[in-house]
């Protein structure tokens, strides 16, 4: 039996933090608040930065509580909309993601970001069909007590998937302990965010076709 994978967003499908470090040098700009931001090139500094929500970026960032508010408005506000915040996938991720629906992979997303960011990136790549579930922010709020543990748990139950077969790849310490919560598969990337390349404790993807066949020797374990 395939397991039904299940991604993160951000930092393990698309990279949107150039998109986000780029807003960031824009309210630093616009509020004149002088701090020492990170080059976007610097991918490493820049990860550093990266906190959730949106909100608790913006205070690592060093932003003044007075102006964090404000930025997270104006973030609401533009993010989305501005072409030259356009987030992108990360590279071969597209192909893996079709890749494993042609070998009839059950894919869905569950993610702390919003729909209304993450849904236009998939349609503009035509993979939204390719998902059996997009869970957001909101959903997991109103459904699962805003907890990614919770929706696990439920989805696995709802599917009828043997905990072995729910495979959830991440990018943050906070997904792991989410799967370990759950008691499912967790697959970290060491190309996004938050997971190093050389953690042990469980399988990590150097790149999104490494990440392919991790999963794919899963399905086989």
């Amino acid at each position: 039996m395939q397991p039904h994978i299940f991604y993160d967003f951000d930092g393990t499908l698309a990279d949107s933090l150039p998109a986000h470090i780029k807003f960031l040098h824009d309210m630093n700009s616009r509020f004149d608040v002088d701090l020492e931001l990170p080059a976007i090139e610097d991918y490493e500094a820049c990860k550093r930065l990266v906190k959730t929500p949106m909100i608790e970026f913006i205070r690592n960032a060093g932003f003044p509580e007075n102006l964090v508010k404000r930025v997270l408005m104006m973030y609401k506000k533009t993010f989305r909309q501005n072409s030259k915040y356009k987030v992108k996938f990360f590279n071969g991720m597209p192909n893996v993601i079709e890749s494993l629906f042609q070998e009839g992979y059950s894919q869905s997303i569950i993610s702390s970001n919003f729909l209304r960011n993450f849904q236009p990136v998939l349609e503009r790549e035509n993979l939204d069909y390719l998902f059996l579930h997009e869970i957001d922010r909101n959903r997991l709020k109103k459904y699962y007590q805003g907890s990614k543990a919770e929706c696990m748990i439920i989805l696995a139950e709802r599917l009828k998937l043997p905990y072995s077969q729910f495979v959830y790849v991440g990018d943050t310490e906070e997904d792991y302990d989410a799967t370990q919560q759950a008691e499912v598969v967790f697959v970290g990337v060491g190309y996004g965010w938050g997971i190093s390349p050389d953690d042990t404790r469980f399988p990590v993807a150097e790149s999104p076709s490494h990440l392919q066949k991790i999963l794919m020797r899963l399905s086989k374990s």
